[in-house]
Formats: C-alpha cells, structure tokens, sequence
C-alpha cells in the first residue's frame, strides 16, 4: 500500500497506483493524480471520468470502453478519431488512466 497526502489528508493507493476507498474519492484527488500525470483536465476528461464513477457506483464493475465511448461519446469535443479518443485523453495508459484518475479500484 502507498499514501498520499492529498488535501489535508492520507489517501491510500495500491501498488499500481488505484485508490483502496472508492467512496473516499472527489474531485480534489482527480486533480492532483491528473497533476501528478502531467496532465491537465478538461470538459471531456471530465465527462468521462464522470460517467465511469456513476457506472461503477451503480452496478459495481467497470464500464468496458465500448460503453462509454457510446453513452458520452456525442458529448466528447476532443479530436477527430472517437474510437481512440480515451487514448488520447488519458496518454499515459489510456483507460486505465481514465479508470485510475475516476478513483475506482483496480478490478479489470
């Protein structure tokens, strides 16, 4: 287990970085693993980060890409490509990135 300090408080990671408490989660955390990443969040970023946290808390499991992609894609602004737009949002490991920074545990 690893610990940042985040706002003021210990937030425990597993070894890969995923978060050990889904519900411990806001948007405080996003930003600073998103700061950590060098990566700066956007509408989209958001959007999707968004629709994988209300999946998750809802039915328990990870969304697959294929669902997001169809549930938030027409809401998406980002570049052309819609089929690897997770991949050019989150660069540094694509949906798992997304999964990571949306707080959910590492079960996929």
């Amino acid at each position: 287990m690893l610990a940042m300090k985040i706002d003021n408080r210990e937030v425990e990671f597993n070894d890969s970085g995923f978060m050990v408490d889904f519900d411990e989660w806001d948007d405080e955390i996003a930003n600073a693993l998103a700061a950590a990443d060098e990566l700066e969040l956007t509408d989209d970023h958001w959007t999707i980060i968004s629709f994988i946290r209300d999946f998750f808390g809802e039915y328990e499991i990870t969304p697959s890409v294929n669902a997001v992609l169809k549930s938030v894609g027409d809401k998406i602004t980002g570049p052309d490509g819609a089929s690897d737009i997770i991949d050019q949002l989150f660069p540094q490991d694509g949906y798992n990135q997304a999964c990571r920074l949306a707080g959910l545990p590492e079960s996929f």
